[in-house]
């Protein structure tokens, strides 16, 4: 999705699982990055959900991200079954095997 803002050209992430909507946004993003030398370009805002698809292999190198801001704390899902049976493990077994506990693990995933 986007939307001129009076400075930048403002991008979101789509919702949905349409990866080829995903990778239109983001050449959009590239493309109007590359502009930004000319006169009446002005650069662009991406904005993207944690743990979205920005999240996993891109490479924001040089001019493709200037800035981040981080708007809430990235925890992964809480009922995720894969976090709650690390949690479980990491509890069971924190001072035999000199693990995290698993509240303090969870914590970690975030950062």
């Amino acid at each position: 999705m986007e939307s001129h803002g009076k400075v930048k050209c403002i991008l979101t992430e789509p919702r949905g699982s349409k990866e080829t909507d995903f990778e239109s946004v983001l050449q959009e993003f590239y493309d109007i990055i590359q502009r930004a030398d000319e006169a009446d370009a002005r650069g662009a805002l991406l904005i993207a959900v944690f743990r979205g698809k920005v999240s996993e292999g891109l490479d924001f190198a040089d001019n493709n991200a200037r800035a981040v801001i981080t708007i809430g704390i990235p925890f992964p899902g809480i009922k995720d079954a894969q976090v709650k049976l690390k949690r479980t493990y990491n509890y069971q077994y924190a001072s035999e095997r000199g693990l995290l506990r698993g509240a303090v693990w969870y914590e970690t995933q975030a950062f």
